[in-house]
């Protein structure tokens, strides 16, 4: 082989072998640590979303919250709406209780919008009682927005349940 042809055969396309090597080499290291930064970010966000849900289980305000929920669920028959202008201390009580409840929801559902914590992950978990919640405090939460006139109070839940809604948690399959 004589030098010219060599001199040819390390030229592709008019630019030089070497050259679509390095350029090889940089496109796959790029590619490499975009990976990494978006195998690292969903791994935050798993973190993340757990401990939300560990903290979410040794929360005392919370866990009290959730108890009074369960117990005025199974006592009254009548609308949470009520709740929206409460006529004694206890439904003030109440009502602050089901504010921790609607609070946590919205903090949770910004978090996930924002990508803060896994959806998925969270849905699988939750999924169910955000449902019951949005339905059992809708009525409550139109009221207030009406009383306050706020629009956007609890609107990151709201988004957040219609959005499950519509594309429900499915069974895993069984083998």
């Amino acid at each position: 082989m004589d030098a010219g042809s060599t001199q040819e055969a390390s030229v592709y396309l008019g630019v030089a072998l070497g050259h679509w090597i390095q350029s090889g080499a940089i496109f796959s290291a790029i590619a490499a640590a975009l990976l990494t930064t978006k195998s690292s970010e969903k791994s935050s966000r798993h973190r993340a979303t757990i401990d939300l849900i560990l903290n979410q289980q040794n929360d005392e305000k919370l866990n009290n919250a959730k108890k009074a929920i369960t117990r005025i669920r199974s006592q009254n028959n009548h609308s949470f709406a009520t709740y929206a202008s409460p006529k004694n201390e206890d439904e003030t009580e109440e009502l602050n209780h089901i504010l921790a409840i609607l609070n946590h929801h919205e903090f949770a559902s910004l978090a996930i919008r924002e990508k803060a914590i896994d959806d998925a992950v969270y849905k699988r978990a939750f999924y169910s009682q955000i449902i019951k919640d949005w339905e059992s405090f809708e009525g409550l939460i139109t009221e207030l927005r009406r009383q306050k006139q706020r629009p956007t109070l609890f609107q990151e839940f709201e988004t957040l349940r219609n959005r499950w809604k519509n594309k429900p948690l499915k069974a895993d399959k069984v083998h």
